[in-house]
């Protein structure tokens, strides 16, 4: 089943909310099937209220970025993302969503596990 039109036509009143110049994050992600937005939380309220209720399969709350930016030559590194998720489960982090925009990579944590994964990526960068 595609991707529902009204949630199509609601998109691009959503980037309109977002005031990227002061800091504020919305990203979307688009499978066949669904829309995943990602969002800060200054802009939640706003934007579920633009998005029909019949539309939202749930809401994650209290969540944190980490943008890591690879060296080119890690992105074609077959693994990387095993890695870097690996490390992150065995510190008992759970990883709610990667999003890649290379160089960039994004994982996104709850906020309480995020000095935890910031950790455990600054350890992994500078293992030896």
């Amino acid at each position: 089943m595609p991707v529902p039109a009204a949630a199509q036509q609601v998109l691009p009143k959503l980037f309109n909310c977002v005031k990227y110049e002061k800091g504020e994050t919305l990203h979307v992600i688009q499978g066949e099937e669904s829309i995943k937005l990602l969002v800060d939380s200054r802009n939640l309220q706003k934007i579920l209220d633009l998005i029909p209720k019949n539309l939202v399969i749930g809401v994650q709350k209290n969540l944190a970025e980490i943008n890591l930016h690879l060296h080119p030559l890690a992105v074609k590194t077959p693994g990387i993302v095993y890695v870097i998720c690996g490390e992150l489960f065995r510190n008992n982090v759970n990883v709610y969503e990667v999003t890649s925009c290379v160089p960039e990579m994004l994982f996104f944590v709850e906020e309480k596990d995020l000095l935890k994964a910031h950790q455990v990526v600054f350890e992994l960068c500078h293992a030896k």
